[in-house]
């Protein structure tokens, strides 16, 4: 099921948990009492604009493990976010218990806490289910930055970089730019999933190009630094977003793609202390919050309201930011 789909079909539910009014979410995402009635009655499709804002407020209200929100994060695990790893019979029994749970009857005699307590109790194969398949997802990860292959042997570090350096030496300037215009719609569909699926996740996600000993070409999302996991396919960075304090940067582009290169050196300039100062990305955030707060507010209102239009043509500064990374 199409993931904002199933978000406007089950947000009636998911307010409920969250123990919210209609009102109190719409405050939350900036729309009005009467848009989430209409939205929660099928009356009016949600918006990209929406669900974006949905997301944000879901992944704030879900980012630490507690007791309070045990029952929201695996209920949104197993309607929306992973629906493919649960079978209909585990997500009707999951939203059937969560609805008894939160219906006034229920709800008005105990705590948001309880309520979570009681349904992961009622759930614990389903619940135990959604933990094995976040462990597994972590450690997969954990095992990929740690440098291991999928046998779970020590991998030869010299070995694999020297094989990659042959093979660096095969793939020109002119094959790298042939396999990006080729690729140009796949890699901005990507960058689009990758924005609305992680760009407000805790943890940071990056896009990368794959290309096997075949010349087979595969798009892929890792979780971490991927550019510390070894392997002997040629690969490319595209693009990264989430991380641990998520702000509006995590929202928006890099700098370099949102200022024109004349703006950047000039918030550089004014950055220094010393002519021969290294000014870091946090320095120029800070000072852009400090002196021009209304260049984030315009670049936010710009995502906003047409999140895959401004999406499309991020893609497209990436992809020649891209391009000038290859040529030098």
């Amino acid at each position: 099921m199409d993931k904002m789909y199933a978000t406007q079909q089950y947000l009636a539910d998911i307010r409920k948990m969250l123990g919210w009014s209609a009102q109190k979410l719409g405050e939350e995402i900036g729309v009005t009492r009467q848009t989430i009635n209409k939205i929660e009655n099928g009356k009016t499709p949600i918006s990209q604009t929406v669900y974006l804002a949905l997301l944000y407020v879901l992944r704030r209200e879900t980012s630490t493990f507690n007791a309070d929100t045990a029952m929201l994060q695996c209920v949104l695990d197993i309607l929306i976010f992973n629906s493919d790893h649960y079978s209909s019979t585990e997500a009707e029994q999951a939203l059937k218990s969560a609805q008894i749970l939160i219906s006034p009857t229920v709800s008005s005699k105990i705590t948001r806490e309880e309520i979570s307590m009681e349904w992961v109790k009622y759930n614990k194969r389903i619940y135990q289910k959604f933990f094995d398949r976040l462990l597994a997802e972590h450690k997969d990860s954990a095992n990929m930055l740690n440098q291991l292959n999928p046998n779970g042997q020590e991998v030869s570090v010299f070995e694999l970089k020297k094989e990659g350096v042959k093979k660096m030496k095969t793939l020109t300037r002119k094959d790298c730019v042939e396999l990006f215009e080729e690729y140009d719609r796949e890699i901005k569909d990507a960058l689009f999933e990758l924005y609305t699926s992680h760009v407000l996740d805790t943890v940071r996600h990056e896009l990368w190009m794959y290309i096997d000993d075949e010349g087979e070409v595969s798009l892929k999302t890792n979780i971490g630094y991927a550019s510390t996991i070894l392997t002997n396919e040629q690969r490319f960075f595209i693009y990264s977003c989430g991380g641990e304090n998520v702000t509006a940067w995590d929202l928006l582009p890099r700098l370099e793609y949102l200022l024109s290169a004349e703006d950047l050196c000039k918030y550089v300039d004014a950055v220094k202390k010393t002519p021969d100062e290294r000014v870091t990305v946090t320095a120029m955030q800070k000072y852009i919050e400090a002196e021009h707060p209304e260049l984030i507010e315009e670049w936010l209102d710009e995502y906003f309201s047409d999140p895959a239009g401004y999406i499309e043509d991020m893609t497209q500064r990436v992809y020649e930011k891209i391009l000038e990374r290859i040529d030098s």
